[in-house]
């Protein structure tokens, strides 16, 4: 027995669906009606639902409508095979990149939960903290720049080093996947931390998960680490020297806190941005200090 023909808006039911969809589908070649009526209505047969379903199916995993009416016009069995390896492919491929995206904004929301601690004014604690996975990108110095530069305001080429270094930054982890996070983090090298020079060994850096292959991989060790929480105010004036100087005055400071401390500096130092740009201009910056410590009294004489 012939299977009855269902009109358009009842075939649209069927398949939770609207006429205006079918309509699309019909005009593009992807879904045409079984036949059309004298009267002009478009007819749709019930084995067309599976038809409908397949290309519902297709669109949801992820491809075009031109790329399914391109696989529908010589359909079987191997040619889906592979349409269905290549969805699986991309939603793969979403889903690393959904979770790289919800690392980096984890990531954030903890700082600015890290920020609130600042308000009440420097803070300093010696914590024990895993190894962590960074991708460095050392900031080179331009041309003709000199060491004692490191303790001064920046110059305008320094400003021009710093852009093109967080360009390439960027360009690099994209390479790889990773998203960078809203805030920098920043590596300075233990003998640069140590004399003073921060920029001589100075580099940005974005977390790295497990997997990731790079020469720029660098390992944060594991061990004991003095922190230093502390606001600092964007106000050129606050400091003779600028605000640069400003911010490597927590450097000096952490510095300062080893030492009085008793502990001595046993790895390279590392900072963490917790202030963020949320629309408008701050006029201050909050910023983490951190630096690998051993206590004194373990050093061999």
């Amino acid at each position: 027995m012939t299977s009855p023909l269902l009109k358009a808006g009842e075939f649209a039911r069927l398949c939770g669906s609207t006429k205006e969809t079918l309509r699309h589908y019909h005009g593009i070649g992807l879904l045409t009606p079984a036949e059309t009526a004298p009267n002009g209505y478009k007819l749709y047969g019930p084995a067309q639902v599976a038809d409908f379903m397949l290309i519902d199916a297709l669109r949801r995993a992820g491809r075009s409508l031109v790329e399914i009416r391109d696989y529908l016009a010589a359909p079987d069995a191997e040619a889906l095979a592979a349409v269905l390896e290549d969805c699986l492919t991309r939603l793969d491929q979403e889903r690393d990149a959904i979770a790289r995206t919800r690392r980096a904004l984890s990531g954030t929301l903890a700082r600015l939960r890290l920020l609130d601690a600042a308000q009440s004014g420097p803070q300093v604690t010696v914590d024990q903290c895993p190894a962590e996975r960074f991708i460095l990108t050392p900031i080179k110095p331009p041309a003709g720049a000199g060491a004692d530069q490191s303790g001064a305001a920046l110059s305008y080429e320094w400003g021009l080093a710093l852009i093109a270094t967080l360009r390439d930054h960027i360009e690099h982890c994209r390479g790889l996947g990773q998203e960078t996070e809203f805030q920098s983090t920043y590596r300075i090298g233990r003998e640069a931390f140590l004399a003073g020079d921060y920029f001589a060994d100075f580099s940005i850096c974005n977390p790295a998960p497990a997997g990731v292959r790079t020469p720029r991989l660098h390992v944060k060790p594991a061990g004991a680490y003095l922190k230093l929480l502390r606001r600092l105010s964007l106000d050129p004036e606050a400091s003779e020297s600028g605000v640069e100087d400003l911010i490597f005055e927590a450097y000096d400071d952490l510095k300062r806190h080893a030492a009085d401390g008793g502990y001595r500096v046993a790895g390279d130092a590392y900072e963490t941005e917790l202030s963020i740009y949320t629309g408008a201009f701050q006029g201050t910056l909050a910023a983490q200090v951190a630096v690998l410590v051993e206590p004194e009294h373990d050093q061999s004489a």
